[in-house]
């Protein structure tokens, strides 16, 4: 059966699994944040909604 057989699996999978760990995060963390979360532009202050029923 030639499932049973891992020899070129395997590499297909170590081959990937480095791509995925080492290729990715660097074109991941290379992009900009469109919204940035540390800019505050509104007060944080909300005021209560008091329901009329």
């Amino acid at each position: 059966m030639p499932q049973l057989c891992t020899d070129p699996w395997y590499m297909i999978l170590l081959c990937s699994w480095t791509v995925f760990l080492f290729l990715s995060p660097i074109k991941i963390l290379s992009h900009q944040l469109l919204n940035d979360p540390t800019i505050h532009s509104h007060s944080s202050k909300t005021n209560a909604w008091h329901w009329t029923w």
